[in-house]
């Protein structure tokens, strides 16, 4: 039986290398400025570093692809909040600069005004984070502190930052993470 449809072996294009390539062509300037998980890495010297500009990174188009779907994954996952009756400003095209110094900024991928389970009354700083299975069961096991110092700097930053600008306190924070292998949150 004759369909029309002519036969493609996907394994002709290599889809992957023309994207990273994509990735890799679109312009971006080195920052002047130090992004807020960057300055909880473990290595004092990498940051010390990195704060006089001695390193800039060179992201291939792999890694900036992932951040992208990083980035992506905010969105459905602010609206996977909002679903269970979370009340959330400052995500998506709305997300706010924090400038907690002239150097040093940070970015929180939202604000949880209310509606969070078992905490409905409390502001939160909020972060999302997509992890490899290895680092996502490292953090179920030893926690963020211990698992991934820089986010749990970041966070921090993020609740002092948002105090400042809300004029309000934020005392807590939720990273939600999403396991990149088996969507567990």
């Amino acid at each position: 039986m004759e369909t029309g449809i002519e036969e493609f072996n996907v394994g002709q294009v290599d889809l992957q290398k023309y994207i990273d390539e994509a990735y890799e062509r679109k312009p971006s300037r080195p920052s002047r400025r130090m992004g807020a998980s960057f300055i909880g890495k473990p290595c004092e010297r990498a940051v010390w570093l990195k704060f006089h500009w001695a390193i800039q990174e060179n992201l291939d188009g792999q890694k900036l692809r992932t951040f992208a779907l990083g980035h992506n994954l905010e969105d459905v996952m602010a609206d996977d909040l909002r679903e269970i009756g979370c009340k959330l400003r400052y995500t998506g095209a709305d997300q706010i600069e924090l400038k907690i110094r002239p150097l040093l900024v940070c970015y929180p991928d939202g604000l949880i005004e209310s509606g969070l389970p078992g905490a409905e009354k409390t502001l939160h700083a909020w972060d999302n984070k997509i992890m490899a299975d290895k680092y996502y069961k490292e953090l179920v096991k030893k926690g963020l502190k211990a698992s991934h110092p820089e986010y749990y700097s970041q966070l921090q930053l993020e609740m002092y930052g948002l105090t400042q600008e809300l004029k309000r306190k934020v005392e807590r924070a939720l990273i939600t993470v999403i396991n990149r292998e088996t969507s567990q949150i």
